[in-house]
């Protein structure tokens, strides 16, 4: 018996070897068959080299064109799109801004990263990642690199939290209440407005110089820009042209949103406030920079859906100034697109009505 059991231990060893010997053989010739020229994708945790580079690139670019932050960002990935879901409806309850996340991200990430893949844990990680680093390097660049050319001030009155406080809270919306309490309101916010009179206007709000400074140097147009770009734009009123390689080219960007013009009131309200680091929830000031930003796009879209004279003009500006030969503004004139559409239907219509010049007899050889 004693011998059966070694035999068959002996047998169940030459098998398992044979199979490590086909495993071993398939796994060679796998990796000596030809690649047509191509080289094979370096692996990344869990993504290729390249498409980790991309995802990269989208969570850069989400954070400035769509949203700064997403609460839970694993838990909105993770959820069933919403077919009845209503964009008008978007900020009336968490559900509905979840669905309004998700939309975001289906809307930026190229489908071959949607279904399984989106959920997959190295996306995730990967485009989080990104939107930390981006949120980082936009703060940096706003407060410590180009703070003083933006706000008209000097490095020691942006260095301190309270030099911060002290100079600029009442333009980023600081009140005092008759009881002796104050607040930061979110809209009544000299810093956001043009001419600001001392109340919301929606003919100036999201107007104001030192947001088109922030973006051209934090948003739109950021790149390796010089204070000559800055000092040309002060005087001008419109950047010039950018001799490096901007944020626009890298993400192919042709019109403004509302996520990227609110995005940019918050960040050029956030580094002139006491706050030390950008976070949804201002530590030292107490604001909710999310909430504010939520409000802002919620006021911009449902401008744009409803089409609203103001909030048209207000885009329309932006674009001017950011994409002046965009044909992708989000506050197109339809009735210009319906003209020119009709304009190539009538010149399609009169070609069809052109005489037909009959082909030339061939000529033969006598």
């Amino acid at each position: 018996a004693a011998r059966d059991q070694q035999q068959k231990a002996n047998d169940a060893r030459k098998e398992l070897h044979a199979l490590k010997r086909q495993l071993a053989d398939v796994t060679n010739a796998d990796d000596s068959a030809p690649q047509h020229g191509r080289k094979r994708k370096k692996m990344v945790d869990g993504g290729s080299e390249e498409d980790t580079k991309e995802i990269k690139k989208l969570g850069h670019k989400f954070v400035m064109m769509k949203m700064i932050w997403l609460p839970d960002l694993s838990g909105t990935i993770h959820t069933k799109l919403d077919d009845q879901y209503n964009p008008l409806e978007r900020f009336e309850n968490r559900a509905s801004k979840v669905q309004g996340e998700l939309a975001d991200l289906l809307d930026l990430l190229p489908q071959k990263f949607h279904g399984e893949i989106m959920q997959s844990e190295w996306l995730i990680k990967t485009f989080h990642e990104a939107m930390q680093n981006q949120r980082s390097n936009t703060h940096t660049r706003l407060r410590s690199q180009c703070g003083p050319e933006i706000f008209d001030c000097t490095a020691i009155d942006l260095f301190s939290i309270e030099s911060r406080r002290d100079k600029f809270r009442q333009m980023i919306g600081y009140v005092e209440r008759d009881d002796g309490s104050a607040r930061y309101d979110r809209f009544n916010v000299p810093l956001l407005h043009k001419n600001y009179n001392g109340s919301f206007d929606i003919e100036t709000v999201f107007r104001g110089p030192i947001l088109h400074l922030a973006s051209l140097f934090g948003g739109h147009k950021c790149a390796l820009l010089t204070t000559k770009a800055l000092t040309a734009m002060k005087k001008t009123g419109k950047p010039n042209q950018a001799t490096g390689q901007t944020v626009s080219h890298l993400w192919a960007l042709d019109h403004c949103t509302p996520g990227s013009i609110g995005g940019t009131a918050i960040f050029a309200r956030w580094a002139v406030s006491a706050d030390t680091t950008l976070t949804a929830q201002g530590v030292q000031t107490g604001i909710n920079w999310h909430a504010d930003l939520e409000k802002y796009i919620q006021y911009l879209q449902n401008g744009l859906d409803k089409r609203k004279a103001s909030v048209l003009k207000l885009f329309r500006e932006w674009d001017e100034l950011f994409f002046p030969d965009s044909e992708t503004s989000l506050a197109r004139n339809n009735d210009d697109e319906d003209r020119e559409d009709q304009t190539t239907k009538d010149v399609m219509d009169m070609l069809d009505a052109d005489e037909e010049e009959a082909p030339a007899e061939p000529q033969t050889d006598e």
